[in-house]
């Protein structure tokens, strides 16, 4: 009962125009020189969202190199194998057999030619088994380069122990022991000029 009590003091009139007059004095109170906010949109000084950076440029990939034709593997060719000499017979005698190691030598030294004089002094020339040429020549098996000598001068031949020397050029002599000689058998320390070269014979 008291709440109706205090509704007929106040009256129906008093009260609503006190609400009027608080509607209007909180209308009153915004300022007339602000702008009406809108929602959604930043106000100025907020920091915005970072904008997606361009895409990358395409990077360009080196070009693969030309592929060539395969290497050709050569398989080297296998060399023919010479065929094993037969093997000696055997001695089946049970008796000592000798060996002439001579025999099995064709070019055996048998002695030696020593400049003494001349161009080619101290020149040794070695005297084989058989026929020796002498000369200028380099087919002579004892060559003497020396102008004054032919290129075929004399020969000197070995054949059972016996030494012979013998002239081949008929312009330039051969001179045997200081005389000059046709062909003559050779001894141990005898002396052969031949142009201006002189030779000592040593028999081996």
């Amino acid at each position: 009962m008291a709440f109706f009590d205090f509704l007929r003091r106040i009256g129906p009139g008093k009260d609503r125009s006190r609400q009027r007059g608080v509607r209007g004095q909180r209308v009153q109170d915004r300022r007339a020189d602000q702008g009406t906010v809108q929602i959604g949109t930043p106000p100025v000084g907020y920091p915005r969202a970072a904008a997606a950076p361009p895409p990358a440029p395409p990077v360009a990939m080196p070009a693969a190199p030309p592929v060539g034709p395969a290497a050709t593997v050569v398989t080297p060719r296998a060399e023919p194998i010479a065929p094993r000499p037969a093997p000696a017979a055997a001695n089946t005698s049970g008796k000592t057999e000798y060996v002439d190691v001579r025999a099995m030598l064709p070019n055996q030294v048998v002695g030696v030619l020593v400049a003494i004089e001349g161009e080619l002094e101290g020149e040794v020339y070695r005297v084989y088994d058989g026929e020796n040429r002498l000369g200028r020549s380099s087919d002579c098996a004892i060559e003497l380069p020396s102008r004054k000598i032919s290129r075929e001068h004399s020969k000197l031949i070995h054949q059972d122990g016996v030494f012979v020397i013998a002239p081949l050029s008929d312009r330039n002599p051969t001179i045997l022991n200081d005389e000059r000689t046709d062909g003559a058998e050779l001894s141990d320390g005898d002396t052969i000029k031949l142009g201006r070269t002189k030779l000592k014979f040593r028999s081996i």
